[in-house]
């Protein structure tokens, strides 16, 4: 991203191309092609390509923020409403680890208007060498790395990280079946998703769907292309990560939260069986790098004293997990992907996160959460920026155990 920010600065698009061509390590950029950068939706309802308009986003709205032990609130946060619907696209190009489309002269891009109100980096995007004004300067191949007659895009920028499969990925597969997705279609992924959400997606999928790899970095060609939305505006890579950026890509609870109650409704039966553990620390590795709990040997040698079970979720499947939260009365967590497991948790399920201070982003999770009828609270307590200084919500922290070991006896 940011070699390609530097030489067509330095360079020029069009000199920037020829330079780093060779050097990128995408394979297919035999061309540059100049295209419109488009909003998704309205492009696809201007030329007639809408199958289901599932419902209409919420319009504006404010959450309040979460409980927080050991340091102040964060503000609300505004927001607004997505539309959800399913399309099928004629004639689409798209890359693995990609958001844009490529269809009809236009590249297509998952926004609505009112969004995006901060700063962003487009040529995260493998196939985007530039963008600005509306304008986006696409790398395509010669020959696409694969062909499909039919098939449904659940490729995108971050589907190699776990946790956007929770807030973004499966959610917009839920939206697409609800939407009436046909049976018996490829769903295109990337190469690289992680292992447990591949074992688990068949049995998101319609019958007979079956799941096709898109080569990593590689160019896809599909005859139809069914696409549906995400639940937030994901954006590229922000540039930094204000409050305007997390308002921006936050999500409007309600729905939301009729997707997840869908996606736990489609597995039910694997979900069914109790599992014994009432009291769940969904703990992080020691190896695991940003947002380091420095003293988590003790912080969970307190909460397992008090009758809470470690549990690492990546040693589990994905359905697994799930089914951990389905039947806990307690779910204890650092925040990261861990704590998004709650989101499957039942109603009247007490939920804690363990965060440094930077809780802004928590106010999107706990509103979803209160949709769910599920109780939040965060606890935190000091940080340590990092050395990437990126922004605070990623530091290292500690959890002071003293007032941890008191606040678990009256939460517990």
């Amino acid at each position: 991203m940011r070699l390609k920010q530097a030489a067509v600065e330095a360079l020029g698009v069009e000199a920037a191309f020829v330079a780093l061509r060779g050097a990128l390590g995408v394979p297919g950029l035999d061309r540059l092609e100049r295209l419109p950068l488009a909003p998704m939706a309205g492009a696809i309802r201007a030329r007639g390509a809408m199958v289901r308009e599932l419902w209409a986003g919420a319009g504006a709205f404010e959450r309040p923020p979460p409980r927080v032990v050991g340091g102040p609130p964060p503000a609300p946060m505004p927001g607004r409403g997505r539309d959800a619907w399913l399309a099928c696209l004629d004639d689409v190009r798209a890359r693995g680890r990609s958001s844009l489309l490529c269809w009809r002269g236009l590249a297509l891009h998952d926004i609505e208007a009112g969004e995006g109100g901060f700063d962003d980096n487009p040529e995260y995007e493998p196939g985007l060498l530039h963008a600005r004004d509306g304008t986006a300067w696409m790398m395509q191949a010669g020959h696409p790395a694969i062909e499909c007659d039919e098939a449904f895009w659940l490729a995108g920028s971050h589907a190699v990280d776990f946790g956007h499969w929770v807030v973004e990925y499966l959610p917009k597969l839920m939206t697409a079946r609800l939407a009436g997705l046909p049976e018996g279609i490829d769903v295109l992924v990337d190469a690289l998703i992680p292992a447990t959400v591949r074992e688990a997606l068949p049995a998101w999928l319609p019958r007979g769907c079956r799941l096709v790899n898109v080569p990593h970095l590689g160019e896809a060609r599909v005859k139809r292309l069914w696409v549906a939305p995400a639940p937030h505006y994901p954006g590229f890579y922000a540039t930094q990560w204000s409050e305007a950026t997390w308002i921006g890509r936050s999500s409007e609870p309600r729905s939301f939260a009729r997707l997840l109650g869908a996606l736990r409704e489609a597995v039910a039966e694997d979900l069914a069986a109790p599992t014994g553990r009432p009291r769940l620390l969904l703990a992080r590795k020691p190896s695991r790098g940003k947002k380091k709990l420095l003293n988590h040997e003790a912080i969970e040698a307190i909460a397992i004293a008090r009758g809470f079970e470690r549990i690492y979720p990546e040693d589990h499947s994905l359905i697994e997990q799930l089914r951990l939260a389905a039947h806990a009365t307690h779910v204890l967590a650092p925040e990261g992907s861990n704590n998004l497991l709650a989101f499957f948790a039942r109603p009247g399920t007490r939920v804690a996160t363990l965060s440094p201070p930077y809780t802004f982003p928590l106010v999107d999770v706990g509103a979803v959460l209160a949709a769910l009828g599920v109780d939040f609270e965060v606890v935190v307590g000091p940080d340590e920026p990092t050395e990437e200084g990126f922004c605070a919500f990623w530091n290292d922290y500690r959890i002071d155990e003293a007032r941890f070991a008191a606040w678990l006896d009256d939460w517990a």
